[in-house]
């Protein structure tokens, strides 16, 4: 059994404590993710696989839109030619 902290034990606890909210804060921690970490914790895994393609497509898309917008002669083959080089360096270079 566990004997209950000293004062000195508890002091240096709540400064740990304090110190580690300030730095959760200072990266944009919020209290409130941590609610939606346990919920998404708690998700089946086909329901976060299935919520990443459809988040996956609607980016897609919206990179399809902009590559329709900015180059409005393209026909519909070389937009989609476009579209997979822009991913290609996407996926080599990041985001």
């Amino acid at each position: 059994m566990k004997s209950p902290p000293t004062p000195t034990e508890s002091c240096a606890s709540s400064a740990l404590r304090a110190e580690a909210q300030r730095l959760l804060r200072a990266i944009g921690w919020d209290e409130s993710e941590r609610a939606q970490i346990r919920i998404y914790a708690n998700m089946p895994p086909k329901v976060k696989i299935a919520q990443m393609l459809r988040f996956r497509n609607s980016q897609v898309a919206a990179l399809r839109k902009r590559i329709q917008r900015e180059q409005p002669d393209l026909t519909p083959q070389e937009v989609g030619l476009l579209l997979r080089r822009r991913l290609d360096l996407i996926k080599e270079y990041g985001g």
